[in-house]
């Protein structure tokens, strides 16, 4: 019982950082686009550490998601929330990785350059608060899913 209610607060836990982490990224990279200092270093430092600290997170929470699984009994012995849950977990940590990931490094190639496409890198911007917009709207099913497992007929 011990080990179940630790790897249920430890699964909470890196849930609740992985959602967090990613959460200022885009509201981050809008408002150092619309500044008029050119220095973007400390930028792709902060979101490269946030999106690394998010998707670590992520597959923490899966693995440890998996674990709480097997200590319930197996895949037969949850709720189908649960296993949608799973799903769609592991497609969101799946879409950060290459989605948003391509998007952010044509984004930091483009902030690299030696003359910075201000629109080129708006409109890259844009398109990463739509992912992230898309990747929040996720999380709350994914949320849902696991909190209301039990009120499935």
């Amino acid at each position: 019982m011990l080990t179940y209610l630790l790897l249920r607060l430890f699964h909470i836990a890196f849930a609740a950082v992985w959602w967090g982490a990613s959460l200022p990224i885009s509201r981050d990279i809008r408002y150092t686009l619309n500044r008029a200092d050119l220095q973007f270093e400390p930028l792709i430092y902060r979101t490269g550490r946030a999106r690394l600290f998010g998707m670590g997170s992520g597959l923490a929470t899966i693995v440890t998601g998996l674990l709480l699984i097997s200590t319930i009994g197996g895949f037969g012995r949850v709720p189908s929330a649960i296993l949608i849950g799973l799903g769609l977990a592991a497609v969101l940590l799946f879409s950060e990785f290459f989605v948003f990931g391509a998007v952010w490094k044509k984004l930091v190639t483009c902030l690299n350059a030696e003359s910075v496409n201000s629109a080129q890198a708006k409109h890259l911007a844009r398109r990463l608060t739509y992912i992230g917009g898309t990747h929040h709207g996720l999380w709350v099913v994914v949320l849902c899913l696991m909190i209301f497992r039990h009120y499935q007929s």
